[in-house]
Protein backbone atom coordinates (compact mmCIF):
# COMPACT_ATOMS: atom_id res chain seq x y z
CA UNK A 1 0.00 0.00 0.00
CA UNK A 2 0.97 3.26 -0.49
CA UNK A 3 1.03 4.45 3.35
CA UNK A 4 -0.28 2.96 6.31
CA UNK A 5 -4.18 2.51 7.02
CA UNK A 6 -3.58 4.30 10.51
CA UNK A 7 -2.92 7.50 8.18
CA UNK A 8 -5.33 10.11 8.67
CA UNK A 9 -7.86 10.44 5.74
CA UNK A 10 -5.93 13.99 3.93
CA UNK A 11 -8.27 17.31 3.89
CA UNK A 12 -7.72 18.40 0.34
CA UNK A 13 -7.70 16.14 -2.67
CA UNK A 14 -7.50 16.49 -6.19
CA UNK A 15 -10.22 15.12 -8.74
CA UNK A 16 -7.96 13.31 -12.16
CA UNK A 17 -9.50 12.37 -15.07
CA UNK A 18 -8.91 11.04 -18.29
CA UNK A 19 -8.40 14.87 -19.48
CA UNK A 20 -5.61 15.75 -16.97
CA UNK A 21 -4.06 11.69 -17.36
CA UNK A 22 -3.43 13.03 -21.14
CA UNK A 23 -2.10 16.25 -20.27
CA UNK A 24 1.64 16.57 -19.59
CA UNK A 25 1.77 19.68 -17.45
CA UNK A 26 -0.58 18.51 -15.41
CA UNK A 27 1.94 15.39 -14.96
CA UNK A 28 4.59 18.09 -14.66
CA UNK A 29 2.71 19.18 -11.41
CA UNK A 30 2.35 16.51 -9.52
CA UNK A 31 5.59 15.98 -8.68
CA UNK A 32 5.15 19.81 -7.30
CA UNK A 33 1.95 18.76 -5.55
CA UNK A 34 3.48 15.76 -3.91
CA UNK A 35 6.84 16.67 -2.65
CA UNK A 36 5.26 19.62 -0.36
CA UNK A 37 4.57 19.02 3.47
CA UNK A 38 1.21 18.15 3.59
CA UNK A 39 -0.41 14.96 2.09
CA UNK A 40 -3.11 15.06 -0.05
CA UNK A 41 -5.23 13.01 -1.94
CA UNK A 42 -5.80 11.95 -5.84
CA UNK A 43 -9.43 10.91 -6.94
CA UNK A 44 -8.27 8.67 -10.18
CA UNK A 45 -11.72 9.04 -11.98
CA UNK A 46 -11.42 8.59 -15.78
CA UNK A 47 -13.74 6.61 -17.98
CA UNK A 48 -10.75 3.84 -19.01
CA UNK A 49 -10.77 0.71 -19.79
CA UNK A 50 -9.70 -1.78 -17.25
CA UNK A 51 -5.81 -2.11 -18.24
CA UNK A 52 -5.58 1.29 -19.03
CA UNK A 53 -7.25 2.18 -15.54
CA UNK A 54 -4.12 0.04 -14.17
CA UNK A 55 -2.19 1.54 -16.11
CA UNK A 56 -3.00 4.70 -15.26
CA UNK A 57 -3.26 3.93 -11.39
CA UNK A 58 0.15 2.79 -11.42
CA UNK A 59 1.44 6.03 -13.17
CA UNK A 60 -0.35 8.03 -10.16
CA UNK A 61 1.12 5.63 -7.49
CA UNK A 62 4.51 6.24 -8.62
CA UNK A 63 4.20 9.75 -8.67
CA UNK A 64 2.99 9.70 -4.98
CA UNK A 65 5.39 7.21 -3.43
CA UNK A 66 6.89 8.09 -0.17
CA UNK A 67 4.68 11.62 -0.02
CA UNK A 68 2.51 10.05 2.41
CA UNK A 69 -0.38 11.38 0.10
CA UNK A 70 -3.58 8.97 -0.97
CA UNK A 71 -4.16 6.89 -4.36
CA UNK A 72 -7.75 7.20 -4.52
CA UNK A 73 -9.74 4.32 -7.34
CA UNK A 74 -13.28 5.30 -8.42
CA UNK A 75 -15.50 2.31 -8.90
CA UNK A 76 -13.22 -0.25 -8.99
CA UNK A 77 -12.02 -1.83 -5.89
CA UNK A 78 -9.88 -4.70 -7.99
CA UNK A 79 -7.96 -1.98 -9.67
CA UNK A 80 -7.56 0.10 -6.17
CA UNK A 81 -6.39 -3.08 -4.75
CA UNK A 82 -3.97 -4.24 -7.61
CA UNK A 83 -2.38 -0.73 -8.35
CA UNK A 84 -1.96 -0.16 -4.53
CA UNK A 85 -4.37 2.51 -3.34
CA UNK A 86 -5.40 3.74 0.06
CA UNK A 87 -9.02 3.57 -1.53
CA UNK A 88 -12.08 2.68 -3.81
CA UNK A 89 -14.79 5.39 -3.95
CA UNK A 90 -18.13 4.41 -4.47
CA UNK A 91 -20.85 6.15 -6.55
CA UNK A 92 -24.56 5.30 -7.29
CA UNK A 93 -23.18 3.02 -10.49
CA UNK A 94 -20.90 1.18 -8.35
CA UNK A 95 -20.71 -1.78 -6.16
CA UNK A 96 -22.74 -1.41 -2.70
CA UNK A 97 -20.59 -0.70 0.45
CA UNK A 98 -21.27 -4.36 1.91
CA UNK A 99 -20.16 -6.17 -1.36
CA UNK A 100 -17.34 -3.92 -2.16
CA UNK A 101 -16.30 -4.92 1.94
CA UNK A 102 -16.36 -8.41 0.66
CA UNK A 103 -14.52 -8.37 -2.26
CA UNK A 104 -11.57 -6.63 -0.02
CA UNK A 105 -11.79 -9.06 2.34
CA UNK A 106 -11.44 -12.34 -0.04
CA UNK A 107 -8.71 -11.09 -1.62
CA UNK A 108 -7.18 -10.65 1.73
CA UNK A 109 -6.83 -6.72 1.14
CA UNK A 110 -7.23 -3.34 2.24
CA UNK A 111 -8.79 -0.14 1.48
CA UNK A 112 -10.60 2.66 3.03
CA UNK A 113 -14.37 3.13 1.35
CA UNK A 114 -15.89 6.06 0.39
CA UNK A 115 -19.47 6.70 -0.62
CA UNK A 116 -20.82 9.64 -2.53
CA UNK A 117 -23.99 11.13 -2.10
CA UNK A 118 -25.81 13.89 -2.41
CA UNK A 119 -28.55 14.30 0.54
CA UNK A 120 -28.43 13.65 4.31
CA UNK A 121 -30.90 10.43 4.35
CA UNK A 122 -28.06 9.68 1.84
CA UNK A 123 -25.52 9.99 4.09
CA UNK A 124 -26.80 8.14 6.87
CA UNK A 125 -28.09 5.42 5.12
CA UNK A 126 -23.78 4.89 3.60
CA UNK A 127 -22.91 4.98 7.13
CA UNK A 128 -25.04 2.40 8.19
CA UNK A 129 -23.66 0.49 5.18
CA UNK A 130 -20.16 1.26 6.70
CA UNK A 131 -18.64 4.01 4.44
CA UNK A 132 -15.48 4.96 6.05
CA UNK A 133 -15.77 8.41 4.77
CA UNK A 134 -18.14 10.71 1.99
CA UNK A 135 -18.25 13.02 -0.82
CA UNK A 136 -21.05 14.89 -0.56
CA UNK A 137 -21.69 17.51 -3.43
CA UNK A 138 -22.73 19.13 -4.98
CA UNK A 139 -22.29 21.98 -3.31
CA UNK A 140 -21.90 25.20 -5.50
CA UNK A 141 -22.13 25.33 -8.67
CA UNK A 142 -19.81 23.81 -11.72
CA UNK A 143 -19.25 23.81 -15.06
CA UNK A 144 -18.07 20.10 -15.29
CA UNK A 145 -22.25 19.25 -14.57
CA UNK A 146 -23.67 22.86 -15.30
CA UNK A 147 -27.37 20.48 -15.34
CA UNK A 148 -27.32 20.00 -11.55
CA UNK A 149 -28.73 22.02 -9.53
CA UNK A 150 -26.06 22.98 -6.51
CA UNK A 151 -27.32 22.23 -2.94
CA UNK A 152 -25.61 24.77 -1.31
CA UNK A 153 -23.00 24.55 2.05
CA UNK A 154 -26.56 24.11 4.43
CA UNK A 155 -26.44 21.00 3.04
CA UNK A 156 -23.33 19.83 4.65
CA UNK A 157 -25.03 20.95 8.20
CA UNK A 158 -27.83 19.14 7.69
CA UNK A 159 -25.37 16.03 6.44
CA UNK A 160 -23.40 16.77 9.49
CA UNK A 161 -26.45 16.27 12.04
CA UNK A 162 -27.76 12.77 9.62
CA UNK A 163 -24.97 11.22 11.02
CA UNK A 164 -23.92 12.64 14.41
CA UNK A 165 -21.96 10.49 16.57
CA UNK A 166 -20.67 8.44 13.39
CA UNK A 167 -17.61 10.37 13.57
CA UNK A 168 -17.43 9.65 9.75
CA UNK A 169 -15.91 12.38 7.81
CA UNK A 170 -17.27 14.75 5.03
CA UNK A 171 -15.59 16.03 1.78
CA UNK A 172 -17.40 18.77 0.00
CA UNK A 173 -17.58 18.51 -3.80
CA UNK A 174 -18.55 20.54 -6.80
CA UNK A 175 -17.04 24.52 -7.57
CA UNK A 176 -15.13 24.23 -4.50
CA UNK A 177 -12.07 26.89 -4.73
CA UNK A 178 -10.21 28.65 -2.45
CA UNK A 179 -12.52 31.32 -0.67
CA UNK A 180 -15.11 28.37 -0.82
CA UNK A 181 -13.16 26.21 0.99
CA UNK A 182 -13.15 28.10 4.31
CA UNK A 183 -16.74 28.28 4.10
CA UNK A 184 -17.21 24.53 3.54
CA UNK A 185 -15.25 24.12 6.28
CA UNK A 186 -17.23 26.54 8.63
CA UNK A 187 -20.38 24.42 7.84
CA UNK A 188 -18.99 21.17 8.98
CA UNK A 189 -17.14 19.85 6.21
CA UNK A 190 -14.11 17.93 6.89
CA UNK A 191 -12.12 18.50 3.66
CA UNK A 192 -12.62 19.56 0.39
CA UNK A 193 -12.35 17.70 -3.32
CA UNK A 194 -11.49 20.07 -6.03
CA UNK A 195 -10.59 19.62 -10.07
CA UNK A 196 -11.32 22.51 -12.14
CA UNK A 197 -9.82 24.88 -9.41
CA UNK A 198 -6.66 22.95 -9.43
CA UNK A 199 -6.13 22.29 -13.29
CA UNK A 200 -7.35 25.42 -14.69
CA UNK A 201 -5.00 27.77 -12.88
CA UNK A 202 -1.77 28.55 -14.12
CA UNK A 203 -0.15 27.02 -10.72
CA UNK A 204 -1.95 23.98 -9.89
CA UNK A 205 0.70 23.26 -7.16
CA UNK A 206 0.49 27.19 -6.18
CA UNK A 207 -3.74 26.70 -6.05
CA UNK A 208 -3.69 23.27 -3.69
CA UNK A 209 -1.11 24.92 -1.20
CA UNK A 210 -3.85 27.92 -0.52
CA UNK A 211 -6.40 25.41 -0.60
CA UNK A 212 -4.56 23.54 2.35
CA UNK A 213 -4.02 27.27 4.07
CA UNK A 214 -7.88 28.02 3.81
CA UNK A 215 -8.60 25.06 5.52
CA UNK A 216 -6.48 24.82 8.10
CA UNK A 217 -6.81 28.22 8.62
CA UNK A 218 -10.69 27.21 9.06
CA UNK A 219 -10.27 24.83 11.70
CA UNK A 220 -8.37 26.70 13.58
CA UNK A 221 -10.44 29.31 13.92
CA UNK A 222 -13.46 27.04 14.57
CA UNK A 223 -10.85 25.11 17.31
Amino acid sequence: MLVSSDVALPRVHVLVSECELGDATVLASLDQIFTSSEPVAVHLRAHLDAGELFTAAQQLAGYMEGSGSWLIVNGRPDIALAAGAHAVQLGHTAPEVQSTREFIDECEGELRVGVSVHLPAEAASAVRAGADYLVLGTIYPTSSHPEVEASGPSNISETVKSIRGSEVPILAIGGVNVPRAREVISFGAYGVVVKSAVWSAPDSAQVVQALRGAVNDQLGDLV
